[in-house]
């Protein structure tokens, strides 16, 4: 960019230096023409005149002066010259006689028949000075009397116009001389030399030349003015690109903090330094509880509002000599360099707060998310960057899973930890595989009439060491969108397939609830795919209900999901929207989503008999339930006075352990038969744990 920033000064600077030369040139030119048509103009009369009377004949020599009547002749056609104002001075060389011709300044001012202005006068000119302005011309005869040399000064003459520039009184300022070569017999007789005053074609010629100049000087400027200015302009935008570059290279654009690339760089050379110098440091990593429930409820632009305001805290909680970095998503690091290792709580060194808060707009409401931490020693708990950084995740892991606002100190039993949950996931992919894990179902009964009214699908692994056991033996698993979606398609398959065979035994289920996970509602064709496998299998989509939870209807892939549900819906299958009440659900979701079915979770009936806020709770949505026409689930039923209670409020449907926890494809029967007719002689009881008698159902 340089080379070609010079490039363009040096060829602009060519450019006024050759317009200025070529003016000159031009200037000079002009001049020299004009000098020599009026030379040539001029010479042609007066040599006219002179053969008119044929003055300068053969034979007329020294001895042959010119008569008086000649020399007026002649002095009268000189005057004619002189009077008009371009010729100021005449000499004649090289005649063949020795003749003299002259008239100075007076008596050219007293002759009748010229009229020289003023100004062109000296007042103390002599007489017989060549240089008076206007005010002498002469002839010289017999100079040079050699014809040879007469001939050599014309041609050496013949072409030369040089143009003159005098700072003297009695010459012009710009002048030239002339020189007319007459010739008699093809050879010259004599050489008439003009001198032609030029001051005022200077001043005109100078003029037009100046505004030519200044109007190209111009059209160069603009020519090369702009481009040089884009130039310019473009250097500074690069140089600004760049700046820009190299800083969001190493920078977060949201927060302003160090990025991971940054980070990765940086930290692996602060480890080495403190192992050089022998000090202590310590790597903290930040994230939070409850952010990806905020980003996906309110909106990225809170979410983000929300990341900044973190950033803000963490630097106003750190030391000044601390480095700051978001890694990414709600993930940030804080590197303390220089820690003496007789500090024994390192957990608490930052005096961070245990939950951030923000204000939503102008109003009192606030949205809040739980700070998490884990923290990491170096060198003493490792050297390698790449290791500190997973130590201190494993840590932050430990803290999550406890509580929010935690900050965990990495301990090398963490490390079994995760160990533990990569090989969860890697025997729960196994699992898959060898069909070990199975649908289990728990029992949706009506309030009033105890009558089995559906049926919820829930996963168990069929462990070969550990027995049957549930989700949390595998929630690590779950959280991973490969294995969560291959999940969904296995279960799916068992169930309908149950459904199916119960459907062929005259097993009264009504409709069966399955959980539909992101990894489920992200298959492009998923409405289709299920509809297909229920037709398939003799089964009418009102029989299946798909379970949702509000986390899965508030992110990014929204529009995609809601579109596989009203599909779903459309087509006659139950939409139910599972864990209400423990998110960020609000009365315009409900209305906006395809649901038919609201699950209550189990937090708001635990308390329900000591806690009036969730008895409000309960009965300001059982009646929402009314207005809005969608069905209420109430999970978590424990105690025969929870379900009394219940009953008494006027709710219709009921889940939990007060009638049975979940039972597998096989127990099913026996259920709705023992459930459905309380004069069955049957000894099936699902719940011998709560030891409660039939009629206790009713």
């Amino acid at each position: 960019m340089r080379k070609h920033y010079l490039l363009i000064v040096l060829l602009g600077g060519f450019a006024i230096a050759l317009s200025v030369l070529g003016g000159l040139f031009a200037l000079n030119h002009s001049l020299e023409r004009k000098a020599n048509v009026l030379g040539m103009d001029w010479g042609r009369y007066i040599e006219n005149k002179i053969e008119k009377q044929n003055l300068f004949r053969p034979g007329h020599g020294a001895d042959q002066p010119l008569s008086e009547i000649e020399r007026r002749y002649v002095v009268r056609a000189f005057e004619s010259v002189l009077s008009v104002g371009h010729i100021f001075q005449i000499d004649l060389y090289g005649v063949s006689c020795d003749c003299h011709i002259g008239l100075d300044a007076i008596e050219m001012a007293n002759s009748p028949n010229f009229k020289l202005p003023a100004h062109h006068l000296e007042k103390n000119s002599s007489a017989h000075s060549h240089n008076v302005y206007h005010a002498e011309f002469r002839t010289f005869g017999g100079i040079p009397t050699d014809l040879a040399a007469l001939n050599a000064m014309a041609l050496a003459n013949a072409r030369t116009i040089e143009i003159l520039r005098e700072n003297a009184p009695s010459l012009p300022s710009t002048y030239a001389a002339i020189h007319h070569t007459v010739l008699t017999d093809g050879a010259p007789a004599y050489i008439l030399r003009l001198m032609v005053n030029l001051e005022r074609q200077n001043a005109q010629f100078s003029t037009l030349i100046f505004f030519g100049m200044a109007t190209g000087g111009l059209i160069l400027a603009l020519g090369i003015g702009f481009p040089l200015w884009r130039l310019l302009h473009s250097m500074k935008t690069a140089r600004e690109a760049d700046a820009r570059a190299a800083f969001l290279a190493k920078h977060d654009v949201l927060t302003g903090l160090h990025n991971r690339n940054s980070f990765q760089e940086r930290f692996p050379k602060i480890v080495d330094a403190a192992i050089a110098a022998r000090r202590s440091g310590l790597l903290f990593l930040f994230d939070l509880n409850g952010f990806k429930e905020v980003n996906d409820f309110y909106g990225h632009d809170t979410g983000d509002a929300l990341l900044a305001h973190f950033a803000q805290v963490l630097l106003k909680h750190s030391p000044e000599d601390a480095y700051v970095a978001r890694l990414g998503g709600d993930e940030f690091v804080i590197v303390l360099p220089d820690v003496p290792e007789d500090v024994k709580d390192i957990t608490g060194l930052l005096d961070m707060p245990q939950k951030l808060s923000f204000p939503l707009g102008s109003g009192d409401e606030q949205v809040t998310a739980g700070i998490c931490g884990g923290v990491v020693r170096f060198p003493q708990d490792g050297t390698v960057a790449a290791d500190l950084v997973q130590m201190a995740d494993l840590a932050l892991y430990t803290a999550k899973s406890n509580r929010s606002g935690e900050i965990r100190a990495y301990v090398p039993e963490m490390t079994e930890i995760f160990q533990e949950r990569l090989s969860q996931k890697e025997d729960f992919r196994k699992a898959l595989k060898r069909q070990e894990i199975v649908p289990y179902f728990q029992p949706i009964v009506h309030a009033q009439t105890g009558r089995v009214e559906g049926f919820e699908a829930l996963a168990r692994w069929q462990h070969p060491k550990l027995g049957l056991v549930g989700p949390s033996a595998f929630s690590e698993a779950i959280k991973d969108g490969e294995l969560s979606g291959k999940l969904g398609v296995t279960m799916f398959m068992q169930v309908v397939e149950h459904m199916a065979d119960w459907k062929k035994r005259g097993i009264p289920f009504k409709r069966v609830a399955m959980n539909a996970t992101n990894g489920d509602l992200k298959r492009p064709n998923l409405a289709e795919e299920v509809l297909n496998v229920l037709e398939e299998n003799g089964l009418s989509p009102s029989q299946l209900t798909v379970e949702v939870t509000e986390n899965c209807l508030f992110g990014d892939d929204k529009p995609a999901f809601l579109e596989h549900l009203e599909r779903l819906r459309q087509a006659g299958c139950n939409i139910a929207l599972d864990d209400f009440g423990t998110g960020y659900s609000s009365i315009t979701q409900l209305k906006e989503l395809p649901i038919t079915i609201v699950k209550i979770d189990k937090s708001f009936i635990d308390n329900i008999l000591e806690n009036p806020d969730d008895q409000s709770i309960i009965d300001a949505l059982n009646a929402l339930s009314q207005a809005m026409e969608f069905d209420l689930v109430l999970e978590g039923v424990e105690t025969p006075e929870q379900l009394d209670y219940l009953r008494s409020c006027g709710f219709t449907f009921i889940q939990g352990y007060f009638f049975s926890e979940p039972i597998p494809p096989s127990e099913v029967g026996p259920f709705v038969a023992f459930q459905n007719n309380p004069k069955a002689d049957t000894a099936f009881n699902p719940i011998p744990l709560l030891n409660r008698s039939k009629t206790a159902l009713r």
